[in-house]
C-alpha cells in the first residue's frame, strides 16, 4: 500500500475551513498560511448556534 503524503499534520481527515483549511482542533482551523481561531472548528460553539 500507498502512504498518502499530506502535506502538514493540519489536513488530516478533519473538517474543511476557511480558505481551504482543515480544523486542527476545536476552534483552530489550520490552512496553508497557518493557523487561527475559527468558531467553525469549534464543536461546542456549533452546538449552542442550533
Amino acid at each position: 500500500q500507498e502512504e498518502n503524503y499530506l502535506p502538514s499534520p493540519c489536513q488530516s481527515g478533519q473538517k474543511p475551513c476557511g480558505s481551504g483549511g482543515r480544523c486542527a482542533a476545536a476552534g483552530i482551523c489550520c490552512s496553508p498560511d497557518g493557523c487561527r481561531s475559527d468558531p467553525a472548528c469549534d464543536p461546542e460553539a456549533a452546538f449552542s448556534q442550533l
